[in-house]
């Protein structure tokens, strides 16, 4: 298992469909977009590997703790679906609090499986959203959805994927992204 930043045009399409499938799978598995990004200006972004394959992405950014200690905070880490159940997460977290040398935090909300290694291994997590918080990132996002094929409030999902596409591309492209290169 090895962590890299992204380095050509591959690890750019890795990570757009990556951010765009966490998107999709929060909006589809809670109704709700979580928060949490893989592109931005204020994370730092790698991939993962397993061997020769990207298996998954995350995101992180330096910290403070409320005692002002530094710390490494991850704001999201995705495994693709096919590589989940495997302790590769586990293995992430452990690779990142090495190499990072600072005590490792996780950002709210976390998700069960991340709360159970954060708890194994002693790392403190955010707290979750308030639940009408989440609605209103949420409602934010459909409202800004064009789409003409659905007749409730709630875009297609064809329209929902073409916008997360669309964002996720314009902020890489818009060098929101730290590289390697």
């Amino acid at each position: 298992l090895r962590i890299s930043l992204p380095k050509d045009r591959t690890d750019k399409r890795f990570l757009i469909n990556a951010a765009c499938d966490y998107a999709e799978e929060s909006l589809r598995t809670t109704g709700n977009l979580h928060t949490g990004t893989l592109i931005g200006s204020h994370v730092m972004v790698a991939i993962i590997w397993r061997g020769t394959k990207r298996v998954g992405a995350m995101s992180a950014a330096p910290g403070l703790s409320p005692e002002q200690t530094p710390r490494a905070e991850i704001d999201l880490l995705y495994i693709e679906p096919r590589y989940r159940g495997k302790g590769l997460a586990a293995r992430v977290i452990d690779t990142f609090a090495e190499q990072s040398g600072v005590p490792v935090f996780l950002r709210g909300p976390v998700n069960p499986a991340l709360g159970k290694i954060a708890h194994e291994r002693r790392i403190e997590c955010g707290p979750d959203m308030q639940s009408s918080t989440l609605e209103y990132v949420t409602q934010q996002f459909y409202s800004s959805v064009d789409c003409a094929h659905s007749v409730t409030r709630t875009p297609c999902q064809l329209c929902t994927s073409a916008t997360v596409l669309g964002y996720f591309t314009h902020a890489y492209d818009a060098m929101m992204v730290r590289t390697a290169a």
